[in-house]
């Protein structure tokens, strides 16, 4: 069979057989390995696939520049190790016929990479998919730059931040969790109006992480109709992590 393929055991080189093999036909081991890769390759063309020609012994011994009975010795110290009469033992193990067949596996090769190289790029395309997720007047974005305008009264520096990012959490708020707009915007206005958590809740992840405890601590009531379900502020750490 034209142009076939023989495939090697990672171990192949160091597999003690091959010592045992020199010893007993008294030949180098690289003789002998070289003999077992012939052997392979007359196996992978055989029309009984695994099947060597063991009668060989010439071609192989002239290839190789060694007398035949080297070759014939090498062989026989094989039988029993890795040869059982002219089958090479483990051969549908290690030659499965999947792999035979190079011009296949070579064209499905190149049409893989092909296609890997025309394809789009998925990364740079969800980008442009978060960049474009929310409309600039939705309660998502509306939400984001409430939040971060308030934290700039708090704090004039503030890294402007990604707003499509902060939406994305905004929409879990809602879609996940529940949570309504309007009770989204009454958190906002009081964690930013509280000593403690205004300078904890300081992004929209945040925001959705925290806000039960907001919630329960707001009382349920916006800032604008009355005070802060603990005005002095005084929380124990505890309190925040519980």
């Amino acid at each position: 069979m034209a142009n076939s393929w023989v495939r090697l055991w990672v171990d192949m080189p160091t597999d003690p057989k091959w010592r045992t093999i020199a010893r007993v036909s008294g030949q180098p081991i690289s003789v002998v390995i070289s003999t077992f890769i012939f052997l392979m390759i007359y196996a992978a063309n055989a029309t009984e696939r695994g099947t060597t020609e063991t009668n060989k012994t010439e071609d192989i011994a002239t290839a190789l520049d060694v007398d035949e009975s080297s070759i014939i010795a090498i062989i026989d110290a094989m039988q029993g190790r890795v040869l059982d009469g002219d089958l090479l033992i483990g051969w549908r193990k290690r030659q499965p016929l999947r792999e035979d067949n190079s011009i296949e596996r070579v064209r499905k090769y190149r049409k893989r990479n092909v296609t890997q190289c025309n394809a789009p790029d998925k990364d740079k395309d969800k980008d442009k998919d978060k960049d474009n997720i929310f409309l600039s007047d939705s309660n998502e974005i509306r939400l984001s730059n409430l939040l971060f305008n308030l934290i700039l009264k708090n704090n004039p520096k503030a890294k402007t931040p990604n707003f499509n990012s902060w939406a994305k959490h905004i929409d879990f708020a809602i879609r996940i969790d529940g949570r309504t707009p309007e009770e989204l915007e009454q958190v906002i206005r009081w964690c930013q109006k509280d000593s403690f958590w205004q300078s904890n809740i300081l992004s929209a992840e945040k925001l959705r992480k925290q806000f039960d405890q907001l919630w329960i601590k707001m009382g349920g009531i916006s800032p604008q109709d009355g005070p802060p379900a603990n005005p002095n502020g005084n929380r124990s750490l505890e309190e925040v992590l519980s």
